[in-house]
């Protein structure tokens, strides 16, 4: 988002400066973007690596990549634009050009699908750049324009308000945040003692079995895989096939039975939703739990036939498949997994509420 924002910018300036007829500018902005895409061109291959990935059209899907050529409007990015046009002095000429330019490109990163088709999460252009313009640009027009008129006081009191209010509430708000998440990353210390052996006893790239919890821990502070994750969803290496087999592996161990199936997966909608398909549904509907009714009809049926094979054998034909090596199971948050039961398992150490096992058939 960051690097398309600033690529419109710099067009837009040349753009301007073409009209001035002042080459000097346009050169000095074309070797600025010649360099920025030299030094990108790592960037672009592994772009191009992503796009030729076999994957890639329904990872993009996930991320929100929606075909489309309406406009969107909103009224944050025109009122930008307005303000910017009517009151920023235009005495400054080039400041004033400058930050016009700048007010513009919220309307094109915004539109881009107008003309490519395709749209990917325009909100994060809103938040990242639309909204903190918008708060600059007003707040400096509103300097200008008490600069211009004799109340010192308000002057003086407006910049010293603004600066107090931006400290505090960011105190305020990191403040809230350590109270909100205290409880949370206490709890989360008693899976050091898991994320050490792990890190002591198992080889770089090996793939392990856990829940979503462990997981997200398992693959920040250690060099090991894991064989699913709820963020999954994001990543090439995940097919449609390979989410699916996670997501009914997380239901069997639960003890989901066939007959339940079709009731529970539309209770369990958003989950299923956001597991499989990630923010697709979201960008097209409107709604976290917009998946068809269809799909959770079908999705339901294939959960019953996967019951063709007893769970023990269901779980040992996945690890095969997906080359998982270890299980760590959290008993205190999975009580009903029961891990001890399958032959296939070798029960490598106990630490607290946590089984650490070796897949014996890999």
């Amino acid at each position: 988002f960051t690097w398309t924002f600033l690529y419109v910018f710099c067009g837009l300036l040349i753009i301007i400066f073409l009209f001035q007829k002042k080459w000097h500018d346009v050169k000095r902005i074309g070797l600025a973007l010649l360099g920025a895409g030299l030094i990108a061109i790592p960037y672009f291959l592994n772009m191009y690596r992503v796009l030729t990935h076999p994957n890639y059209a329904v990872v993009a899907q996930r991320f929100g990549l929606v075909g489309v050529h309406a406009p969107i409007l909103g009224i944050l990015a025109p009122l930008l634009f307005v303000v910017v046009l009517l009151f920023f002095p235009r005495k400054w000429k080039e400041r004033y050009l400058f930050v016009l330019a700048l007010s513009a490109v919220p309307f094109i990163v915004l539109n881009q699908q107008v003309i490519t088709g395709k749209a990917l999460s325009s909100v994060h252009y809103h938040w990242y750049f639309t909204w903190p313009l918008a708060i600059i640009f007003s707040v400096t027009v509103l300097l200008l324009w008490l600069s211009q008129k004799k109340w010192q006081i308000l002057k003086r009191i407006l910049p010293i308000s603004i600066i107090l209010i931006s400290i505090s509430s960011g105190i305020l708000v990191q403040a809230g945040s350590y109270m909100f998440n205290e409880k949370g990353i206490v709890e989360k210390q008693r899976y050091g003692q898991v994320m050490d052996w792990l890190n002591q006893n198992a080889q770089k790239e090996e793939v392990v079995f856990t829940d979503d919890e462990t997981a997200g821990l398992i693959f920040i502070y250690t060099p090991l895989n894991v064989f699913y994750h709820f963020k999954a969803s994001s990543c090439l290496a995940a097919s449609q096939e390979r989410l699916l087999n996670g997501l009914f592996l997380l239901y069997r161990l639960d003890g989901l039975e066939k007959e339940q199936a079709q009731e529970f997966f539309f209770k369990d909608r958003k989950n299923i939703s956001h597991s499989l398909y990630s923010m697709y549904y979201y960008f097209t509907t409107g709604d976290e739990s917009g998946i068809p009714d269809g799909i959770l009809l079908d999705l339901s049926q294939k959960y019953r036939d996967s019951f063709a094979s007893p769970t023990a054998d269901f779980v040992d034909n996945l690890f095969q498949k997906y080359e998982v090596k270890y299980v760590v199971w959290d008993k205190r948050s999975n009580p009903k997994w029961q891990f001890d039961q399958y032959l296939f398992l070798e029960k490598a150490v106990e630490i607290d509420d946590f089984v650490i096992y070796r897949y014996a058939n890999f």
